[in-house]
């Protein structure tokens, strides 16, 4: 975030949503509410485990989610996420408090709020201004299309009345149209006849779009061939000056509406202008002969170019202009991408932040208070965590934990010693070398030599490698312990010298299976997860381009391995709390402030509403029949949270594992 000014107001926006989940609580007479049978020995604090779902920048939003689950007594004593959802599963369980009153999250957003999140966007100058520039604009990778055909067409449109009028014959100008508009109707006949959807001709030939632009060149060709006549030709100059400034208009008009991307349209401007003063200045219009012959003194002659030359040469500049730079850019853009491991940004200062608060992350012990009188304290102690053993000292200092459940039978010892094989903390990636899902630091032995050459910022690291967006993260020479892999793993394959990680979101986005216990008949506590809903709203049937198949087939792949654990376990739908964030871009780095915090409201208001629908004992009395076989659905409708609808329900939960009525 831009500055450590922005924290109070984060703690004050949780701490609002926090107070009016307080004051509905004491309007039910529910002074206490029940999440689990895992406490501490005072019973005041719950322990659950938590899973969160990755997302780029909307991670923002699982902190306001964290806040407010602490705020009301929850702790966590499992942690797991991938990309984004790593981040903040780091950063709580690396956090040392002094109590277990101490809250983390306002330390996270301590660390976040001193932070430009623009300055993960480490790669060329280039792609950073480009970055800038386009990334959070919605839709923004068809806008800078249509920004640069937009540009075209302005070189373009100078170039054919140009052409039209070096004519200088009617019939010239009338048989041109009829070549132009024969070409366009077979294009379309052509387009519409290989379109694989029924209708598409005729919706787009009824297109609002499609008849303005029939309309406006019908018009430009009319007005070119009455221009041609011999009563009309005095006023060709007067033609010219009215089409540049009504496309200079245009891209002025553009450039501040944002209809397209600004900074694309501005450069359009710019040039159209030259060209404009240019045609003004030009010694064909002789008014101003003075003003020649002034500029002549001075070596500044404009040329005696004709009208109509003049407009043809500026529309073919144009044109070139953009063509060569725009492909100059993306030449260089390409190369670059090609020599840095397909990725634009290295991601080394994102790596080296992570590194830094595992290290020297200490947060002297202060308050803050909110505008609801409510006092926060953030404070963490030295981490100095630097290397795999530091790690596991932090880790293996587990709660002294009590169960407070009604079974007889349930023990809870192993929640309290920690287990190097299977660790409370757990980072997912995809390791692409090898083709294989995983689970650090479970799996670290598999590409470190020893404990004192992992970096536990790399498991983060490894996780967030967005794919294009960072480069792949490499560990080069990695140990050769087959039986390792083997047993791990199944690989029995041979083993690359380099592993090569990339976002563990495109195997796995919600890893909410880790923590399940097949073998414990009565839970214990429950699995808390918190996914990130930024798909659109409807469904897709069709796809319009190569790139929506290709994104449609990689949603596809990651969200079904761990939708399908959710299908088998139908129990664990009340234990998600999903975000709406489809109104914010998950690249966009350059976020402000007023987002941030209209992104860590959502986070906390979908956590309050979270906790006023959770049911422990429901959620019990439903495992335990599905460990008996006994049912495989809910027994009770699923609660819809207040922004969905019942469709949009259905497309964010299996199924099978919400009961929901139908619409209407």
């Amino acid at each position: 975030m831009a500055s450590a000014a922005v924290l109070p107001r984060l703690i004050n926006v949780g701490e609002e949503v926090v107070a009016d989940l307080q004051e509905d609580l004491r309007k039910k007479n529910q002074t206490a509410f029940y999440v689990s049978d895992v406490t501490d020995p005072t019973g005041k604090y719950q322990y659950v485990d938590l899973v969160q779902e990755g997302g780029g920048v909307l991670g923002i939003a699982l902190l306001g989610y964290t806040y407010v689950l602490e705020r009301m007594g929850i702790r966590f004593l499992h942690l797991a996420g991938t990309s984004a959802g790593a981040i903040n599963t780091m950063m709580l369980s690396a956090i040392q408090s002094a109590s277990v009153a101490d809250i983390k999250s306002p330390v996270v957003l301590h660390y976040l709020s001193s932070k430009k999140l623009f300055d993960f966007v480490d790669g060329h100058p280039i792609t950073r201004w480009l970055i800038r520039n386009i990334v959070g604009y919605k839709d923004y990778a068809a806008k800078t299309i249509n920004s640069i055909i937009f540009s075209l067409v302005a070189g373009l449109s100078l170039l054919l009345v140009g052409s039209i009028l070096l004519w200088q014959s009617p019939s010239s100008v009338l048989a041109l149209s009829i070549w132009v508009g024969l070409a366009v109707g077979a294009g379309m006949l052509i387009y519409g006849k290989n379109r694989i959807s029924d209708g598409i001709l005729k919706q787009f030939l009824q297109s609002n779009d499609f008849v303005q632009l029939l309309a406006k060149t019908l018009l430009l060709i009319l007005a070119c061939w009455a221009l041609q006549l011999p009563w009309a030709r005095p006023y060709q100059i007067a033609l010219e000056g009215v089409i540049l400034f009504i496309v200079l208009a245009l891209a002025v008009q553009r450039s501040f509406s944002a209809s397209y991307l600004p900074f694309i349209q501005r450069a359009v401007a710019g040039v159209l202008a030259t060209v404009f003063i240019l045609w003004a200045l030009n010694r064909s219009h002789q008014p101003l002969e003075g003003v020649y012959s002034a500029l002549g003194t001075v070596g500044l002659d404009p040329g005696s170019l004709t009208p109509y030359a003049f407009l043809s040469i500026a529309g073919v500049s144009l044109c070139l202009f953009f063509i060569l730079f725009i492909g100059s850019v993306l030449l260089f853009l390409l190369a670059r991408f090609n020599g840095s491991q397909f990725g634009i940004n290295p991601g080394e200062n994102f790596r080296d932040w992570i590194t830094d608060l595992l290290r020297d992350g200490a947060v002297e012990r202060s308050e803050v208070k909110a505008n609801t009188g409510a006092t926060v304290v953030i404070a963490n102690n030295a981490n100095e965590v630097e290397t795999m053993r530091d790690f596991e000292r932090v880790m293996s200092k587990r709660p002294q934990l009590v169960y407070r459940g009604s079974d007889p039978t349930v023990t809870i010892d192993d929640l309290m010693q920690y287990d190097p094989a299977n660790p409370p903390v757990t980072f997912i990636t995809a390791e692409i070398a090898t083709e294989n899902k995983i689970e650090l630091p479970r799996m670290w032995p598999l590409f470190w030599a020893s404990e004192n050459s992992v970096c536990p910022a790399d498991f983060v690291r490894a996780s967030m490698s967005i794919p294009v967006f960072f480069e792949a993260f490499r560990v080069k020479n990695i140990p050769k312990r087959q039986d390792l892999w083997r047993n791990l793993l199944g690989y029995d394959r041979g083993l690359p010298d380099d592993a090569v990680f990339m976002d563990g979101g495109i195997l796995s986005n919600f890893p909410i299976n880790l923590f399940y216990r097949p073998d414990m008949k009565t839970a214990r506590l429950p699995t808390f997860g918190v996914r990130l809903d930024d798909r659109a709203a409807t469904t897709k049937s069709s796809f319009d381009s190569l790139g929506s198949l290709v994104m449609s087939m990689f949603n596809t792949t990651r969200y079904y391995y761990d939708k399908d654990f959710l299908i088998k376990h139908p129990q664990y739908a009340n234990c998600i709390g999903v975000i709406d964030v489809r109104e914010f871009d998950w690249l966009n780095f350059n976020l402000s402030n007023d987002e941030k915090l209209k992104l860590f409201r959502k986070g906390a208001e979908t956590a309050a509403q979270f906790l006023r629908t959770f049911d422990w004992n429901d959620y019990k009395a439903k495992r335990t029949d599905f460990q008996n076989g006994k049912v495989t659905s809910p027994a009770t409708p699923f609660t819809i949270p207040a922004q969905y609808t019942a469709t949009e329900a259905r497309r964010i939960w299996p199924k099978e594992a919400v009961a929901v009525k139908e619409e209407g």
